[in-house]
């Protein structure tokens, strides 16, 4: 069994599309609008080193409003320098909420980036 994608349920499907692919460099593997379930899918894939990571957004056309519960808190990328990370988000228009730092209780270094929708993007250092 392997992770197939994570799912977010995001307000505007447009704004979202342009951060990720945009802002995180994702890239866009298909898109679908589903007329009569009302709703839209995107699939994201990062594929940074071979990974096959993939995110999913998906917009309810008939509910404007994405309700906390019924989202994701972050979503973590693991980078090889958080710093040169952050340079390149925010070079790309992005917003570091959280600088660059070790995490309080581990030894790893990340930083958090805004999305859309108010969601948070965790940078994460690749382990030594």
């Amino acid at each position: 069994m392997r992770l197939a994608h994570t799912m977010l349920k995001v307000e505007s499907l447009e704004e979202s599309l342009s951060f990720y692919v945009n802002i995180l460099g994702m890239r866009l593997v298909r898109r679908h609008d589903y007329p009569q379930g009302r709703f839209s899918l995107a699939l994201l894939e990062d594929g940074a080193c071979g990974s096959t990571a993939r995110l999913e957004l998906m917009h309810v056309w008939d509910d404007a409003q994405v309700r906390p519960g019924e989202t994701l808190g972050h979503i973590g990328f693991e980078v090889e320098n958080v710093f040169e990370a952050c340079q390149a988000v925010e070079a790309r228009g992005g917003t570091i909420t959280r600088r660059a730092a070790r995490m309080p209780f581990g030894k790893r270094v990340f930083a958090t980036v805004a999305a859309p929708g108010g969601y948070g993007v965790a940078l994460i250092q690749r382990a030594e």
